[in-house]
């Protein structure tokens, strides 16, 4: 089972948890693509960032490619997990480090997305190896911390 963990930030997590749809982009803000290894329906899993260094969710891998971020707006719009083409804008520029008008960002469709699953640690890692290989594993899934509304 091939599977990848890619990390995201709460303001990400939060704006498309509140929306859930069927497909989604899981943007990189320097057109980079990451995921050419990855064939459509591996599982693709969240980890947020600092401070909440867990697993917060995932979902199926459709396709990567590259867009240019006003097309990246056009298609997926408050799917790309910000609330504004502005805000978008804001966000990649930040992240990348540059003023380029419309920069052309890595984009992943990703398609059944899930919210509100929570795994600490390198422990998840270790789990999802030995499920992946048939072992006897349970994992025990807990309710997702209170600052994101999912019960």
């Amino acid at each position: 089972m091939k599977f990848w963990v890619g990390v995201t930030d709460s303001d990400w997590f939060s704006q498309l948890s509140a929306e859930p749809a069927l497909e989604l982009n899981f943007w990189q803000p320097k057109g980079e693509s990451p995921y050419r290894q990855l064939e459509p329906g591996a599982f693709f899993l969240f980890k947020l960032k600092a401070p909440y260094n867990c697993i917060a969710g995932g979902a199926y891998f459709v396709k990567s490619t590259k867009l240019p971020l006003s097309l990246a707006w056009e298609t997926f719009g408050r799917l790309n997990g910000v609330s504004s083409i502005e805000n978008f804008k804001s966000k990649i520029r930040r992240y990348a480090a540059s003023n380029i008008v419309d920069p052309e960002i890595g984009c992943t469709i990703l398609t059944q997305p899930f919210f509100g699953i929570v795994l600490i640690g390198f422990r998840v890692l270790t789990l999802l190896k030995e499920a992946s290989y048939g072992g006897n594993t349970t994992i025990q899934l807990n309710p997702m911390v209170e600052h994101f509304g999912i019960k």
